[in-house]
């Protein structure tokens, strides 16, 4: 039990606020709750259930920089199109339930290619040789931090629907891959 609860309590802690979270607002102001939470339900169980073992195997065939690079220029190109996209097409005709659910699962998939919460994962799961019980916390955390930033994505908008809140989602994403490539050389 002790694996079970210092893996939620660890990856739940490096999720709150992380930029997976606010990719999972930004993403749900767009495409809607359910499409956004499957898509990326799907990509953490990828990356943290059999992705433990992929996850390193990963990291051994690809170079460090090289996911950095890659993750850094996810988000820089959602942020400039979520930055750029004129409000008008933000209608119903957006809220593909498909398109959501393929675009979190593709953004969110890539971004947390060698992220802190796998590696946290393959830490933890190194630690306590219990693959179960660490997968188990850290599926729950990511998919409690991810239910987090759905809910507050996809209802915020409701509740002030006159803050421009895609444009500085559009920003924010384009700083976060900014950062995440400066990183990269730095």
């Amino acid at each position: 039990m002790e694996s079970f609860l210092t893996s939620f309590l660890m990856v739940f802690t490096a999720e709150m606020g992380d930029k997976t979270q606010f990719l999972v607002f930004s993403l749900s102001l767009k495409y809607g709750g359910l499409p956004v939470f499957l898509g990326a339900s799907l990509a953490f169980a990828i990356l943290n259930g059999p992705g433990v073992y992929i996850g390193s195997m990963v990291s051994n065939v690809l170079s460090e920089s090289l996911v950095g690079i890659t993750s850094g220029a996810v988000f820089l190109v959602y942020g400039i199109y979520m930055f750029l996209v004129n409000s008008k097409e933000d209608g119903e005709n957006t809220k593909s339930g498909k398109n959501g659910f393929l675009i979190s699962f593709t953004t969110i998939f890539l971004g947390e290619l060698g992220d802190k919460t796998q590696v946290c994962s393959l830490v933890l799961g190194a630690k306590f040789k219990s693959f179960g019980m660490v997968f188990s916390g850290c599926f729950l955390a990511l998919i409690l931090a991810t239910f987090v930033g759905v809910f507050l994505g996809s209802r915020v908008q409701k509740w002030l629907p006159k803050v421009p809140f895609k444009k500085i989602a559009g920003i924010i994403m384009i700083l976060t891959g900014a950062v995440i490539i400066l990183r990269t050389f730095i």
